[in-house]
């Protein structure tokens, strides 16, 4: 597809970032106000070696797919300067090599694509017409789009849907093995309006330069009362990566219970994992 069909798509990744407005995660309301107990934790040998894996082997193999297939889609990855040194590094090295990705401090405007020169030049160059479509989406730094979500994402980043949700519903809860950080447990889900893949679709104003989009601090399981949504069920579009470090707020014990309860009687996968999540590996039953 060539720069002038294809549509303008940002996706954002937090890679561990040391947010101090962190009362949404588990281990922010596990340490309270003690900042200097949340950065340990964050900043845990076990925690980042398993993230720095997921979204390096596992993760940015499928975005470059992404980027293979739409020219004009451009990943933002914010990344704490704290980091500790050997990962910091480890990161931007990966990062680096890839031209769709930018890698940029955290800020609070992470989340804000007009924030990066290359983004407003695709939307400026992308289209001969005034008014541009554009779509954009998070991903967490331990969980992994399939290779299907850019190809069914793209139609719906169009001006007849701005101001709409895209979805994707189908998907994958698997288990991360510490150790040998393969999955295992693999049970399929259907779940609306969960946040991976999770899509804004808005319109770019050349002559006001203004963006607007769906509001993006909303709880996204709440979205669709909202925002008209598109929820696409059709294919697997996402691991939902389940460990010991799970950063989301729906890590209390009514969430745990429900995920463990999942993970020992949920639907068996009935389609060929390696065709929708090429680069993952995983204990095969057996």
């Amino acid at each position: 597809m060539n720069e002038r069909d294809a549509p303008v798509m940002v996706g954002v990744t937090r890679f561990s970032v040391f947010d101090r407005e962190r009362k949404f995660w588990r281990i922010g309301r596990e340490t309270g106000d003690d900042l200097a107990a949340f950065k340990k934790a964050l900043f845990s040998e076990e925690r980042l070696r398993s993230r720095l894996h997921i979204f390096l082997v596992y993760s940015l193999p499928i975005l470059q797919r992404f980027a293979n297939l739409n020219p004009n889609y451009r990943h933002v990855v914010g990344y704490s300067e704290e980091l500790p040194i050997n990962y910091l590094s480890a990161l931007l090295e990966a990062l680096n090599r890839h031209s769709f990705i930018i890698p940029v401090p955290h800020h609070p405007d992470l989340l804000d694509p007009l924030q990066y020169g290359d983004v407003k030049n695709l939307l400026e160059a992308s289209s001969e017409k005034e008014t541009v479509p554009l779509g954009v989406f998070r991903l967490d730094d331990d969980d992994v789009l399939g290779s299907l979500w850019m190809s069914r994402a793209m139609p719906f980043v169009k001006a007849s849907f701005g101001g709409m949700i895209y979805a994707p519903s189908l998907g994958l809860y698997g288990e991360l093995c510490g150790e040998s950080l393969k999955y295992k447990n693999f049970r399929k889900v259907h779940n609306r309006m969960l946040a991976i893949g999770w899509m804004r679709i808005g319109c770019y104003s050349k002559k006001s330069q203004e963006l607007i989009l769906p509001e993006q601090n909303i709880p996204h399981k709440k979205a669709d009362l909202l925002y008209p949504a598109v929820c696409d069920a059709t294919y697997p579009a996402w691991v939902y990566t389940w460990h010991q470090h799970n950063d989301s707020i729906f890590g209390s014990r009514d969430s745990v219970g429900e995920l463990s309860q999942i993970m020992k009687s949920g639907v068996e996968v009935d389609f060929c994992i390696e065709e929708h999540f090429q680069s993952i590996s995983y204990h095969r039953p057996g």
